[in-house]
Order: structure tokens, then C-alpha cells, then sequence
């Protein structure tokens, strides 16, 4: 006969299982401290090019918590442009005054020497 725990065994509580002994106690492991609206951004930045990903969740990772909630809501408004437009913006090759402040956190994230320089 076996020390296994029998399938009675394994429904009495006081029996430890493998998974116990594997996994500790479950009750006390929490998802990364990150409210809802967060994740469903993280998603929003996802685009169909990569460089427009990395754009966006440099921001969303980097500059989103200290964020005005003013600030918030732009990067909301930026995230609902098309491709074409939202890259022309990241890249500097058009501009609207309202999101510089977020181009350039995105640009100094990235890398910083290849930010457009602020038109006036």
C-alpha cells in the first residue's frame, strides 16, 4: 500500500496535498497592485505597429501614475486616433500643441536624443 492520499483523503481539510505543498497558501498571493481603468489602457496601447506599442506603454508604464488626471484624459483622447495620425504625432511629423507635453515624456522614455524638437 501507498502513503498517497486517497480521493477521501484529499477532500478532508486537514490533509495537505501536493498543490499546498507546491504552491504555499494561496490566500495571500494578489494580483499587481493595478485598478481596472489601467489594465484596459495597456490594452487601448496596443496597435498594429510595434513602434505605436512601445510608444504608448512607454507612457502608460512610465508617466501614467504621476499623471494630472487633465493629462490622463488627453493621453485618453490621443489613444483614439487612427494609426497614421498617432504616428505622425509620435514622430513629430505633425503636431497639436495639447499633446506635446505627452509626445515628449514618450520621446524621453524611449531614448530621449531622437525627440523632435518642440515646434513654436
Amino acid at each position: 500500500m501507498t502513503d498517497r492520499p486517497t480521493s477521501s483523503d484529499a477532500s478532508d481539510p486537514g490533509t495537505p496535498s501536493i498543490l499546498a505543498d507546491v504552491l504555499g497558501d494561496a490566500s495571500s498571493v494578489r494580483p499587481p497592485a493595478d485598478d481596472g481603468a489601467k489594465s484596459r489602457l495597456r490594452w487601448r496601447c496596443r496597435r498594429g505597429m510595434r513602434e505605436l506599442d512601445q510608444a504608448m506603454l512607454a507612457y502608460l508604464e512610465h508617466s501614467w501614475d504621476q499623471a494630472s488626471p487633465e493629462e490622463r484624459a488627453l493621453f485618453e483622447e490621443l489613444l483614439d486616433h487612427q494609426e497614421p495620425a498617432l504616428y505622425a504625432l509620435v514622430t513629430g511629423k505633425d503636431t497639436e500643441v495639447r499633446y506635446q507635453a505627452i509626445i515628449d515624456k514618450i520621446a524621453r522614455t524611449l531614448g530621449g536624443d531622437d525627440a523632435p524638437a518642440p515646434r513654436t
